[in-house]
């Protein structure tokens, strides 16, 4: 004799989303097994109807113009079990950033709110936004459009034909000002032995003389800070008597330099910090990179090729810039843990170890990817012992390069889901799972869905020599073949570069191969996305103050000994803001934001070889 069992729903989850639909809707209950369910949200079929167990059904919702509750039924041999209301979200603008231009637009926003997934416009008051990026179902960048007037607008996003309510949040406001530019302050122990330059010929700048006429700013061109000191201020109500400068436009390094400028720059010739024969070579120098359009300011602080002077940046009155202080403490105690970092102490030391600071004669520590090998620690114990055998778990959402969809599967959005194990020799194999390379994955935007690679495109290799090489762990641009095709020249830019990436970016950290316990898993046990944050490839969000790396969790917390993970950057992760290896900004507490349409009066603070005053 045999029994029926009736099936039973007991609910679902989420039971809100976008109009867009495209979500993949999780149904609880029990007895589903052996059935063919149809699920209907008001009088739409949803899709991709999956039994995945006798306790959970998923579907993927349709999508609707109109906004507002919808009744959810399963349908199991045409009878009809109610689950509850699945409700169709109007999209909302929570945050605009920045949140003013001048007149003439043309800057990259960064809008915040929910429900923006199938977003197809977005509009400042009447007129449309371009270059619109659907970076996830809360973040959208726009290229906002010009504006005849100046005055508040609301900023609207379309999805299905409806737009976003009016609200406080969405207000972006037009200024009469061209384009002011951003206003670099510097400070420094010695205004006159302290230089400055710019590496290119892009820069447009200006800044006042001491006798207060207004100069043009050269590219690779010295100056030390007492030359362009004035009591003349570049923008009003900024101090005077100052360093200053004024960039409407730049995107390259600004080198700074102790006792002289440096010699010999220009468009083609970067100084070779650990060639004894480049003319620079025993002048003490640091860089930093930013990039600045009209009144927008990104720069990031890097320490990854040498540490010599420590620099910090601030943005003052700057209330929405983001990572608004990138700090670091002393050059002395810069120079210091990166010297004792090497395998000798001072080992790594210009021009010798004898010059580590106070010496007048230091120069810089050179960072394991630029400097001899032998001066720190190879990879062979932590590949080869420590991770024999060992599973690591690369896992997240490639947000792909350029429009999307491109049309290349290789650089298309998509989910991306690996395998890796390493043999006893040290080599790392990594195979893709069945959820891998799926450019129509409910973590891509609708908009940007499109081919991607799937899962059948065979297994990742890295050996031994490519990851103990200078090149690869250290300098994060290991090659790697595909299915047994030729080795790449190293990481590429597209899904398997990122793959890649993850790969060495959680290598460098100590993470892969770590059995310290986070919440209720080891490290080591955790998938990329787990580590530093982001999106899953099922669309979960992972915050990055849920995971290790946003809590400061990494290098000596989670290996026990330094030869597990990049001890250079180990050294000084506790002592700047800047980072020390490439694939360290996968934190994202590195890119320093700002712009001085949005906060008026705001300027970067660059506070060089002295203490910040926050």
């Amino acid at each position: 004799m045999s029994t029926t069992t009736t099936p039973t729903v007991t609910g679902m989850s989420p039971s809100k989303g976008s109009l867009m639909g495209n979500n993949m809707i999780t149904i609880t209950g029990s007895g589903f097994l052996n059935t063919l369910p149809l699920v209907n949200f008001g009088l739409a079929g949803g899709t991709n109807v999956k039994v995945v167990s006798d306790t959970v059904i998923t579907v993927t919702n349709p999508n609707t113009a109109t906004a507002g509750p919808v009744a959810v039924t399963v349908l199991f041999n045409a009878v009809s079990f109610p689950v509850g209301n699945f409700t169709y979200m109007l999209p909302e603008v929570t945050g605009l950033n920045p949140s003013a231009s001048s007149l003439a637009g043309g800057e990259t926003i960064t809008i915040s709110g929910n429900y923006f997934t199938g977003a197809a416009a977005v509009n400042f008051g009447l007129a449309g936004a371009s270059s619109i990026v659907v970076v996830s179902d809360t973040e959208i960048t726009v290229t906002n459009p010009n504006a005849p007037n100046s005055g508040v607008t609301d900023v609207y996003v379309i999805v299905q034909g409806q737009s976003s309510e009016q609200c406080t949040a969405d207000q972006f406001t037009y200024t009469n000002a061209l384009a002011p530019g951003v206003p670099f302050l510097f400070a420094s122990e010695s205004l006159q032995d302290t230089y400055i330059q710019f590496l290119g010929g892009d820069v447009d700048g200006s800044y006042y003389d001491t006798n207060g006429t207004l100069q043009t700013l050269a590219s690779n061109t010295a100056y030390s800070l007492m030359s362009i000191a004035s009591n003349t201020t570049l923008v009003p109500n900024l101090p005077v008597d100052v360093p200053a400068v004024l960039i409407n436009s730049f995107s390259g390094r600004l080198y700074v330099s102790l006792g002289a400028g440096l010699s010999g720059m220009n468009d083609t010739y970067i100084p070779a910090a650990q060639d004894s024969n480049d003319a620079n070579y025993s002048l003490r120098y640091q860089y930093f990179e930013p990039t600045i359009k009209n009144s927008q300011l990104n720069v990031d602080l890097s320490y990854i090729d040498f540490t010599a002077i420590s620099l910090s940046l601030t943005a003052s009155n700057a209330p929405h810039s983001t990572n608004g202080n990138q700090l670091s403490q002393s050059s002395l105690s810069l120079a210091t843990a990166t010297g004792n970092a090497a395998l000798i102490a001072n080992g790594s030391v210009l021009p010798s170890p004898t010059d580590q600071l106070p010496s007048a004669s230091f120069a810089r520590v050179i960072s394991p990817q630029l400097g001899a090998s032998s001066m720190y620690h190879d990879f062979t114990s932590y590949l080869q012992t420590t991770l024999a055998n060992t599973k690591v778990y690369l896992k997240g959402m490639y947000v792909g390069t350029g429009t999307q969809p491109t049309g290349n599967p290789l650089t298309q959005a998509q989910s991306y889901d690996y395998t890796g194990t390493f043999d006893a020799k040290g080599n790392v194999t990594l195979s893709p799972n069945s959820d891998s390379g799926n450019g129509f994955s409910i973590g891509v935007p609708t908009v940007q869905q499109g081919s991607g690679v799937g899962n059948q495109t065979g297994n990742i290799v890295i050996t031994f020599e490519d990851l103990n090489a200078q090149t690869g762990i250290y300098g994060c641009n290991a090659p790697y073949s595909l299915n047994g095709g030729k080795k790449t020249a190293g990481i590429t830019n597209d899904i398997y570069g990122q793959v890649v990436g993850d790969l060495l970016a959680g290598l460098n950290f100590g993470y892969v191969g770590s059995t310290i316990q986070f919440g209720n898993a080891s490290i080591g046990s955790l998938c990329s996305t787990q580590w530093w944050g982001g999106t899953m490839p099922d669309g979960t969000v992972v915050t990055s103050n849920s995971t290790p790396g946003g809590q400061g969790i990494y290098f000596s917390r989670v290996q026990t000994t330094p030869l597990n993970y990049n001890s250079y950057a180990g050294s000084i992760s506790s002592l700047t803001s800047g980072y020390g290896y490439p694939l360290q900004d996968r934190l994202g507490t590195n890119l320093l934001t700002m712009n001085t349409a949005a906060d008026s009066g705001s300027y970067l603070m660059v506070w060089i070889d002295t203490t910040p005053v926050v």
